[in-house]
Formats: structure tokens, sequence, C-alpha cells
């Protein structure tokens, strides 16, 4: 480096680059935000693509050539890399998980919406039948759209299959919902199809949003990034939630109609397509689908927009000259090789995790252990969930910001989490056992913030880590995403026979052996992505 004193630094990342033009001020804060200290000008440079760089340690994945980052910046005593130009690419993942945020309005809008048709006195045109297959509708739908999801990723690109496609299935069967007739013959129908259609913008936003932003994401700061799109889901579960609360009280103070309130129940997810919409110029096209399939002059523009390190990364001699330029892969392409099979088994195994150890059936029987540890009503029970949900959100956003998962890797912190789940099962299940409601309390909540750190975002940023190709990537992330709709559908069928067969006492140990298995799998087969390229 230069010496303390000298005012020639030109490798060095200024801030005006850093920050996209903001004052320097702004940028050393930002900066130091992110763990560098630009004021030590003698320690901060940037290094370049070469030979040297073949002395590294081996990836965890050494079939990809040049898995490990060439572009770096290095400070004193610190491995730190900088952010992507921030307030593009802050503004870039925001809109871009506005379409996870969709999905869990849609996913958690069709509770309070159910409650308002019984107020309606539909009862008698809905009949329970008919409310089954509502609740069912979703989950179908998502299949569907995740195995749809891949082929539209590939011809018409990332950003254009969220809008056009998941914005477009979103805004339909909210249509569809929320200006259904209420004739006896045609209103089951239009709801019926309206909530398939809602499904199959879930899947499509399930399986391209996460993969989309870490295509988008340097090595250094794609775990954060990708991490905090599953949490969007999660926040919008709970807007549902504090809507439909809402919803309730003036319907209540007789301001509105119960027939009002579930129209706007089921069409509240326009409000976050809408946003994206609103916001679409926000979003860039994923360069890495742009170099495979319409060159190098557009994926460098693109490329430029996110930041340097994006830019470093993708275009050093590695890369273009391993790139795969092959799109539309087939589901055989998944399994035709020895990394493809390896990827699709860890995706595979990721995600039935995510479903298996539980989360849904915990977040359903929360209230119940509230009123039976505090003897609270039913009303205050879901207000205390509903914070329960709002502070594992803030907890998964801080992790995220924090950089945990891509300081310490994936695989430890997912490890960690799963701990920290058995943890908390054995603690309910033993509260719930030997009546120390508290314990149980003190379980879901430790199950619930474990979750958000590991088994909540880690499956959608692995499963997107872990091909090696964008073809393969698209079809690969569709197919787990299918399969982990599937698992989800499956834990919610069996809880209840679960319940009434083993008594709530026990059924909670199926769920912990689940968790238990689900941690010697990814001990033994899921390998770390930390520092591997996408190529």
């Amino acid at each position: 480096g230069s010496p303390r004193g000298s005012r020639v630094c030109p490798r060095r990342a200024t801030p005006s680059v850093a920050v996209g033009g903001a004052s320097a001020r702004s940028a050393f804060a930002a900066l130091r935000g992110a763990g560098l200290r630009p004021a030590r000008r003698a320690a901060t440079r940037w290094t370049r693509a070469s030979d040297a760089d073949d002395a590294r340690p081996e990836p965890r994945y050494p079939e990809r050539e040049g898995a490990v980052v060439d572009a770096r910046v290095r400070t004193r005593g610190s491995d730190a890399a900088p952010q992507p130009a921030s307030q593009t690419f802050a503004l870039f993942v925001f809109t871009a998980a506005l379409s996870m945020f969709a999905f869990g309005v849609a996913t958690g809008s069709v509770a309070s919406a159910l409650v308002f048709l019984e107020d309606a006195s539909m009862s008698t045109t809905l009949t329970t039948s008919a409310k089954s297959k509502l609740v069912a509708a979703t989950p179908l739908g998502a299949v569907v759209g995740a195995l749809a999801a891949p082929k539209a990723a590939d011809v018409m690109g990332r950003k254009k299959t969220l809008l056009e496609r998941a914005g477009v299935a979103y805004a339909l069967g909210a249509a569809l919902c929320c200006f259904a007739p209420t004739d006896v013959h045609f209103f089951p129908h239009f709801l019926l199809v309206g909530r398939v259609m809602v499904g199959i913008g879930a899947g499509v936003s399930t399986s391209v949003t996460t993969m989309y932003v870490s295509e988008c994401s340097s090595v250094s700061s794609r775990g954060s990034a990708a991490s905090s799109c599953p949490l969007f889901g999660t926040a919008g579960i709970l807007a549902s939630l504090v809507a439909g609360a809402l919803l309730a009280s003036l319907v209540d103070a007789a301001v509105i109609s119960p027939s009002f309130a579930w129209r706007c129940s089921f069409g509240s997810v326009l409000v976050p397509v809408l946003a994206q919409v609103a916001m679409r110029d926000c979003l860039v096209e994923s360069p890495r689908w742009l170099l495979a399939s319409r060159g190098e002059d557009e994926a460098r523009a693109a490329a430029t927009r996110l930041g340097r390190d994006v830019e470093a990364e993708l275009f050093s001699e590695k890369t273009i000259r391993t790139r795969n330029t092959r799109q539309n892969a087939r589901l055989a392409d998944l399994f035709a090789t020895a990394e493809n099979r390896a990827a699709t088994r860890v995706a595979f195994l990721l995600n039935a995790a995510q479903q298996f150890c539980g989360i849904n059936v915990v977040v359903y029987f929360f209230p119940r252990v509230l009123k039976e540890a505090f003897a609270i009503p039913g009303a205050s029970a879901m207000a205390v969930a509903a914070g329960v949900t709002a502070a594992q959100v803030a907890f998964g956003f801080a992790l995220a910001r924090s950089r945990v998962i891509d300081t310490y890797g994936r695989k430890p912190v997912t490890l960690c989490g799963i701990i920290g789940l058995i943890c908390g099962l054995a603690c309910l299940a033993i509260g719930a056992r030997f009546g120390f409601p508290v314990l149980a309390v003190v379980g879901v909540v430790a199950f619930r913030f474990s979750f958000a750190a590991s088994l909540g975002p880690l499956p959608y940023v692995v499963t997107a880590e872990a091909y090696a190709s964008s073809a393969t990537r698209a079809t690969g992330v569709s197919l787990a995403t299918s399969f982990q709709w599937a698992c989800n559908a499956l834990v919610s069928g069996t809880f209840l026979p679960l319940l009434d067969r083993l008594g709530p006492n026990k059924v909670w140990l199926v769920y912990l052996g689940a968790c238990v298995v689900a941690l010697v799998a990814v001990k033994s087969f899921v390998s770390e992505t930390k520092d591997a390229r996408l190529e």
C-alpha cells in the first residue's frame, strides 16, 4: 500500500463509488456499518483476478472453477468485503422482496376472510367442504406455479417473471375473490379459482425471488440479501393479521359491513403487487441471466448498476470461460451429473426439513398454549401471538443486517438453528406433559426465533446457491419449491389426525424426532456455500 501520508490511492474504493455520489461523510458511515475502516487508506485496496488466486484453499464445491471470489476489499486485520452500491442495491432487494410480501399477505388473509364470511351470513353459500377446498387451493396453485416458474424465468428473465407472471397471477386471483358475485351457484367457484390463481403467484414468487436476488448479489453480501426475502413473507403474514384485526374493529363499530370486510381481506394482496409495479424501475435484470442469454454488454450494464464488486466478480476471466450459455434445462438434467445430483439432494433435504420441523403446527398451536398458560381470552392470545411474530421478523432482519450468514457460513448457522429448534420443542413437550405452561411458552418462543435464524431463510438461500448454472438453477429451485409446498400440505393435513391419535402431550415428539433427523442429515450431506460463486 501507499505510505500513510500519501494522497494517491488509485485502487481504493472511494466514498463516492460506495454510495453512488453521496457525500463523503455518508459514505464513511456506510462503510463503517459494513465493518470497513476507510480512514486507513494504506490498508484498503482492490485486487483483481490473477494466477495468485489459484493458491487459495479449495472450496467445498471443487467442481466449480473459480469458486472463490477474485475481487475483494481487504482491510488491516479483516477480510470484510464492501456492500454493493448501497442505496441502489437496497432498493432492488426491497422491490424484489415485495413479491414474497404478497405471498405472505395472500397466505394470511384467508383466515380473517373466512371469519368475515361467517359474519356476513355467507355460510349457507359457502359450505364446510367448500371452505376446506378454499384453504387447500393456495398450496395446490403454488405447486403449479413453482413447476411453471423455470420456463418463464429462463425465457423472459427473472425480473419479468416476477412482474408479469407472479404479479399478474396475484392481481387476477385477488380480483376474482374481491369482486365475486354472491349468487349461490357462482360464488364458491369464483373464490376457488381466485385462490388457485393467488397460489400460482405464490409458487412463482417463492421459486424466483430468492434466486433472483442471489444472482444479483456478490459473494460477500449474497447470504444477507437473499435471506431477507423469506422474512418478507413472514412480514406479509403479520401484516395480514394486523389488517384483519383492524377490519374486525371497524366491523364491530359498524363502520363497514362484514361483506365489505371479506372483500378487503381477499383484495389486500393487491397492495404489495401495485407497490412493486410502481417501483419496477428499481429492479435490475439478473446480470447472470443476461450474460447467458443476451450478451456481455447488457450484462455488464446491469452489473454496474448493482455494484463494482458484482461486476468484478461476474466478468473475471474464470467466469467468462466457465459460464454455461444453455437455457431451459430439463428435469432430467438435475440428475445427469454428480454435481447436479448432490445439489438436488441438498435442496430437497433442506426444504423438507423446513416443513417437517413443524413450524406451521407451532404457529397454529401457540394461541392455545397462551390460553392454557395465562388463562387469557382468545383475542388477547392472538394479539400476543402477533407480537411474537413481529419480534421473530425483527430478529430475522437484525440477523440479515448483521451478516451472520455471510460471516459464519450457511452450514454452521443451520446446525445451530436446528439445535435451537430441538431445545424449543423439548421445552414445549415437557411443559405440555408435566403441566408447566410457562416452559411451553418459552419453548415456542425459542423455536420461532431459531427458525427465523436457520430453516426459515436458509433453504431458499442454499437452494439458489447449490446449482452451478443459470439453467439448472431455475429448474432446480422450482422443483425444490414444489416439493416444499407438497411437504407443507402433508404436514398440515396430518397434524390434526396425529393430535387426535397421540394427544397434545406427545405430538411434539414427532416433530422433535424430525428435527434430530434433519440435524444429522445437514451435518452429513450439506456442504458450505459461503465462499462459492454461483458459476
